[in-house]
């Protein structure tokens, strides 16, 4: 019960700081209606004990945690990432007349504009020259890239 009181007694303290600050006008009536519609609204909330502007935060908000798209968007990068480098490892490759099975690539996004590629694994067939793999890759990505041939 004192919650309550105290809340309606913020909310029209707030609301009368709001309506000094309306200035005289053609909009004073609008504002002071606005005004009205939000103390209305503060006491109506702490009454009912909900929350009515739940469903304006129901886009942004699940389950009382907020929606993480970064992680999403990563993932999309680092696989757009990864089909790049791989791509153009294997296209080195195929020039050599080396054809990998698959190529693995570790990539890591620690933040906004934080990419590093960690590894690059090639799995190549048995017959296959891994020395001659491994220069060719080293090449197309650098030496900061540890290169794995299996």
């Amino acid at each position: 019960m004192k919650q309550i009181a105290l809340c309606i007694c913020l909310v029209a303290v707030a609301t009368t700081l709001y309506k000094m600050l309306v200035p005289e006008g053609s909009l004073s009536k609008q504002i002071n209606f606005l005004i009205t519609c939000f103390f209305l609204a503060g006491i109506l909330q702490n009454i009912t004990g909900s929350d009515m502007f739940e469903d304006l935060r129901g886009a942004m908000v699940t389950n009382g945690t907020y929606i993480d798209f970064s992680a999403q968007i990563s993932a999309e990068q680092k696989e757009k990432i990864a089909a790049e480098v791989s791509g153009k490892v294997r296209e080195a490759l195929a020039a050599h007349d080396i054809f990998p099975e698959k190529i693995y690539v570790v990539v890591n996004i620690s933040g906004l504009y934080s990419i590093s590629i960690n590894e690059i694994e090639l799995v190549l067939a048995p017959d296959a020259d891994s020395q001659k793999a491994y220069d060719i890759a080293r090449g197309v990505v650098g030496n900061d890239i540890e290169i794995v041939i299996s």
